[in-house]
This record gives C-alpha cells, sequence and structure tokens, in this order.
C-alpha cells in the first residue's frame, strides 16, 4: 500500500513539475510579446512627435513672416507719418 501511495506522489509530482515548466513558458512568452508591444508603440510615438515638430517648426516660420511683416508696416507707417 505504501510504495503505491509513494508511485502516485510521485506521478503527481511530476505532473506538476511539468505544469510549472508550461506555465513559465507561457508567462515568458507573455513577457516578450508585452515587450514587443512597448517597443513597437515606441516607434509610433516617435513618428507622431517627428510629425509634430514639424508642424510646430511650419508654425513658428509661418509666425515669424507674420511678425517681420507686421512690424515692418509699422514702420514705414511711422516714417509717412513723419514726413
Amino acid at each position: 500500500m505504501c510504495e503505491i501511495v509513494k508511485e502516485k506522489l510521485q506521478e503527481n509530482t511530476e505532473d506538476l513539475k511539468s505544469h510549472i515548466i508550461e506555465e513559465k513558458e507561457k508567462i515568458n512568452t507573455i513577457h516578450d510579446e508585452i515587450k514587443d508591444i512597448k517597443e513597437d508603440h515606441l516607434v509610433h510615438i516617435e513618428v507622431d512627435m517627428a510629425t509634430v515638430r514639424a508642424n510646430q517648426e511650419w508654425l513658428m516660420k509661418t509666425y515669424w513672416i507674420i511678425a517681420t511683416a507686421a512690424i515692418g508696416g509699422l514702420i514705414v507707417g511711422l516714417f509717412n507719418l513723419l514726413k
């Protein structure tokens, strides 16, 4: 009777060990997938930020052109008033 119990216990222990190994492999796979998703997501954020920077640069150039033209117009207007 004792030998049968020992055999069953060993079988159950081996089953548990194999189950634990399978679960660890699943967990590692999930961690790898999460890591890949994070890395891929960072690329998308960097592309979006590059687009925002390009749009911001365009707006700043436009602002300076308009501001320079407005100041030039004010200076010309002052000269015309002084004549």
